[in-house]
């Protein structure tokens, strides 16, 4: 954990970046990738310093940092690209580090390259060459991101500055933020739900940005010995993809598979057998409502994901649940994903699959959010948690709609309103007007829907007014405003006089 006093350093540094981004006409979107590819040269250079032992530079050398899994070429330098920052080309020269870079670490790091800091999107030539050396300068220039110092503070600080910035430009690039980012306090809402433990499989099938996966660990690092767990993560957008695997590095989480492709078209996760593989944990916001999804021939899935039915051409929502349940081990697999509200109230194919998903008591919650949570949308979400061998046979219901921070634009989880959710899950308990564990008789008698409103009321309080206080109310505002009245005369007169 970083101390207060840098932690408001590193936010002033986020901040001033990302003023410079505000200037102008720039791709924001793609000022974002690459402004953390920036941080983590600067990150990965830094720790090569004297008070670390050198990462990679050959087969036999002693590494203590914990990226002891990258190796890193000698043109990686970030301070040598500062120091000529300022000379035309400064583009195509981190394009050059990145790739021998991506090169020098295949597995982990294979896709970088496509980041293109000397891309047209970035403007032309000279504003980009212009823009980037501004970048470098502040990262490069201020000792809240300064990491040569040998302990868990660097490792900290590039984190928090990593979150700060991408929090900060999905905020801003609105809807198209959901595709790569889901807000940290709803990771950890998720990862805090499900506790994976060290050692354990997490996997996303939808990683994005791959915030969720490092919840997951984190998670399990606090209450561990730190061993982190084993991360597997799919997206769709190879440009996401790369900007994940430099997360992971700015969060020391070295145990990482991620992969490239549609998981619903294409899985990459599959056993020696040709099965699908299954994990731990599952924790996921996939995108809402994908139309067009399913396969063309005949909508076969050689993976068998689909048995409790077809989810509709319209919305790929229960295809993505019906894909993370057959994901979750069968010994004590569990998962926690963020979904439209509709999907636990639309009928046809939807309620036939969470028919069969409630019959086979998977079911462990249904957590209701508040509005505005999310950078692309307004509508309130819900998470929902699924469980392997359940100890009892009803779904927790929790409607925290109405706890949050407020926001103009975008509301939070405030910690104390994730600590409730927490607590009323783990010890299952039952409020008149926040949680209540509904058997599944009592679900089925609902024709199997899951809309939290169905089962938990919430009474407004009706105030109690007093009338005879409001009319004296009235008379004192009444008089005062007569009061003023006659001095703004008098002072009109006066004026007209003077």
């Amino acid at each position: 954990m970083l101390d207060a006093e840098r932690t408001a350093a590193v936010d002033a540094v986020t901040q001033h970046a990302y003023s410079i981004l505000r200037q102008g006409s720039l791709d924001l979107e793609g000022y974002r990738d690459a402004v953390i590819g920036i941080l983590a040269l600067k990150f990965l250079t830094d720790i090569q310093a004297p008070g670390w032992v050198q990462l990679g530079h050959g087969a036999d050398a002693v590494v203590s940092s914990p990226l002891r899994h990258l190796e890193l070429p000698t043109t990686v330098d970030f301070h040598a690209l500062l120091e000529n920052s300022e000379v035309p080309g400064i583009g195509d020269r981190l394009d050059a580090v990145f790739h021998a870079l991506a090169t020098a670490n295949r597995m982990h790091l294979d896709g970088i390259q496509g980041l293109r800091f000397s891309s047209t999107r970035l403007g032309e030539a000279k504003e980009r060459d212009r823009t980037l050396g501004r970048l470098m300068a502040v990262i490069g220039h201020d000792s809240a991101l300064d990491f040569r110092q040998a302990d868990a503070s660097a490792f900290a600080a590039a984190a928090y500055a990593c979150d700060a910035l991408l929090t900060t430009m999905a905020g801003t690039l609105g809807k198209r933020g959901v595709e790569f980012f889901t807000p940290p306090a709803i990771s950890r809402l998720m990862a805090e739900l499900v506790e994976p433990r060290d050692g354990e499989s997490i996997m996303d099938p939808c990683c994005g940005t791959g915030g969720a996966l490092i919840a997951g660990s984190q998670r399990a690092r606090q209450n561990g010995d730190d061993a982190g767990c084993e991360l597997y993560g799919q997206e769709i957008n190879g440009e996401t993809l790369a900007l994940a695997r430099l997360n992971m590095v700015l969060h020391n989480e070295n145990r990482t598979h991620l992969a490239w492709g549609d998981v619903l078209q294409d899985p990459k996760f599959i056993t020696p057998n040709n099965k699908l593989r299954t994990f731990d944990v599952v924790l996921s916001s996939p995108p809402y409502n994908v139309a067009g999804w399913q396969r063309e021939a005949g909508n076969v899935d050689p993976l068998g994901r689909f048995w409790r039915g077809m989810p509709p051409a319209t919305s790929a929502t229960y295809a993505f649940i019906s894909h993370m349940v057959e994901s979750m081990s069968l010994l004590h697999g569990r998962m926690a994903v963020v979904m439209p509200m509709g999907a636990l109230f639309r009928g046809g194919a939807e309620a036939h699959i969470r028919r069969k998903l409630l019959e086979e008591n998977l079911f462990d919650a249904v957590i209701a959010l508040p509005a505005k949570l999310m950078p692309s949308t307004a509508i309130p979400v819900a998470i929902l948690v699924l469980r392997r061998c359940k100890q009892d046979e009803k779904v927790l219901f929790i409607d925290g709609s109405n706890f949050f921070e407020y926001g103009k634009t975008q509301n939070t989880l405030g910690p104390a309103d994730l600590q409730r959710i927490v607590q009323t899950y783990h010890q299952r308990q039952q409020d008149t007007v926040y949680s209540r564990l509904v058997s599944l008789g009592d679900i089925a008698d609902n024709e199997f829907n899951l809309n939290v409103g169905h089962y938990i009321q919430v009474q407004a309080q009706e105030e109690q007014v007093d009338l005879e206080a409001l009319r004296a109310e009235r008379l004192k505002l009444q008089a005062q405003l007569s009061e003023l009245e006659m001095h703004l005369a008098v002072l009109r007169q006066d004026t007209a006089y003077g």
